[in-house]
């Protein structure tokens, strides 16, 4: 009889055991989600500002305004050089979309983010670029990149439109 009752006691403080590291695990895992998150937004931020950055300073300035003018008249070089500088941009705001449809990024960062790349798109060589490069993107952020209606984005007078 007293081994029935200590095997009893044994068998309900195992199943604590177990409820209670699986309540350990789960909290866990809660943390382990939201700490990739944060870490998920926070890369996509820094892609994002390095580029902006390079648009603003150096020689990416320069050849971003004369595409901004004329975008058939950039020599070989400068065509790939705002080739591969704007397909960045495409290829940070498809991580970002993924990231977005994984409910690893925030919607707040995701809307403003989206905003951003959609105005964008109205600029002559991400217009340009975009039309060259699509394909080379996943099919559903290319759909969903296409059904975004371009707005136009106010510009210093150094490389508007105008």
């Amino acid at each position: 009889m007293v081994w029935d009752t200590l095997s009893a006691v044994g068998e309900l403080v195992g199943a604590f055991a177990v409820v209670a590291s699986l309540v350990y695990l789960a909290a866990l895992i809660r943390v382990q989600n939201k700490e990739s998150k944060i870490a998920s937004m926070h890369e996509i931020s820094i892609a994002h500002r390095e580029a902006v950055a390079a648009i603003c300073e150096g020689p990416m300035a320069d050849v971003f305004a004369k595409a901004m003018k004329d975008f058939d008249s950039l020599s070989s070089a400068d065509t790939l050089r705002i080739i591969g500088f704007v397909y960045r941009f495409f290829k940070i705001w498809e991580e970002a979309y993924f990231q977005y449809k994984a409910n690893r990024l925030d919607f707040t960062i995701w809307d403003s983010m989206t905003r951003q790349y959609t105005a964008y798109l109205s600029m002559i060589p991400f217009k340009r670029i975009w039309e060259l490069r699509s394909e080379y993107v996943a099919p559903e952020f290319r759909d969903y990149v296409n059904s975004r209606k371009p707005v136009d984005l106010v510009l210093p007078n150094a490389v508007s439109k105008k």
